[in-house]
């Protein structure tokens, strides 16, 4: 569930709301859950799914971008309440996140934790290092409370996606597929982020010698 505000840059406008879904599209086409009118803005700019305390942020290839605390969102990105989304002349601030489906919905499992227990990556710290809060967030999507080797990560997606096949989906009711299927983006979301810090630290490593 997003709690959120919209600001448009200098204007008094100011915009409130809530959506009960766990995942959300925000842009300028009238099929987004937040519509932003502006020339700037993408028809689908940017996409937000919820997690405990949190939600994954992730551009869908924008022409301007989405920045996240004046940084480029370039891959699955944590968001935090009260973190700043700038969207064209758009700034929107989530006041809370709440992992959960609709209300129409049941309750799907989520595995992240919550954020607000995570302390915030030090300035000096790398944005490879593979135990930042935000890589944690990550891990534990794939059922890890640490960092481990990317063999094990890699043994805990290929099982977690055998949970979600095709035939186990097939058994399921429209309202279980659905949770499911937001389930299966998230744990690729974790592992795409995940595969990343590995290339990274290992360029890094290999620059280092």
């Amino acid at each position: 569930m997003f709690t959120f505000t919209v600001v448009l840059s200098g204007t008094q406008s100011v915009t409130r709301g809530t959506l009960s879904n766990r995942e959300i599209f925000v842009g300028r086409s009238r099929k987004c859950d937040v519509v932003l009118r502006d020339d700037t803005v993408s028809g689908v700019h940017c996409r937000l799914v919820a997690i405990e305390g949190g939600a994954i942020v992730m551009d869908e290839g924008s022409t301007n971008g989405t920045w996240l605390n004046g940084a480029p969102v370039v891959q699955p990105t944590v968001m935090r309440a009260n973190d700043e989304l700038r969207i064209g002349p758009y700034s929107l601030m989530v006041r809370s996140l709440v992992g959960g489906d609709s209300a129409s919905g049941p309750r799907a499992p989520v595995a992240a934790p919550a954020l607000a227990s995570l302390p915030r990556p030090r300035a000096t710290e790398s944005a490879t290092d593979l135990r930042v809060p935000q890589a944690l967030v990550f891990w534990r999507i794939l059922g890890f409370e640490e960092s481990t080797s990317l063999d094990e990560a890699r043994a805990a997606y290929v099982a977690l996606m055998m949970q979600h096949s095709p035939d186990v989906l097939a058994k399921m009711s429209p309202e279980q597929r659905a949770a499911a299927e937001l389930r299966l983006r998230e744990i690729d979301f974790a592992w795409d982020y995940l595969q990343r810090l590995w290339t990274k630290a290992a360029q890094q490593d290999k620059g280092a010698a």
